[in-house]
C-alpha cells in the first residue's frame, strides 16, 4: 500500500488498512502478514502504530504480522 506524499496524514492509509482488516476477519482469517522495505521508516512506524509486530528482518525487507 502507498499513499501519495501530498495526501499523507489524512487517514487514507488507516482507512484502507481498516477495510483490509475487516475483510480478512469476515473471511475467517486470523492474521495479516506484510513486507515493508526497511528504509521506509514511516511505513514501519505506521504499521507498528497499527498493532503489527516485526517478525523477521532481511537485508532490505521486514516481515510484519498482526493477529486478528
Amino acid at each position: 500500500m502507498a499513499v501519495e506524499k501530498g495526501f499523507r496524514g489524512r487517514g487514507i492509509g488507516r482507512s484502507v488498512l481498516g477495510i483490509i482488516t475487516r475483510e480478512a476477519i469476515v473471511n475467517g482469517k486470523t492474521g495479516i502478514y506484510l513486507h515493508v522495505h526497511t528504509k521506509n521508516t514511516g511505513a514501519m512506524q505506521f504499521y507498528a502504530d497499527n498493532n503489527f509486530i516485526e517478525e523477521r528482518r532481511g537485508d532490505t525487507y521486514a516481515l510484519m504480522y498482526r493477529e486478528l
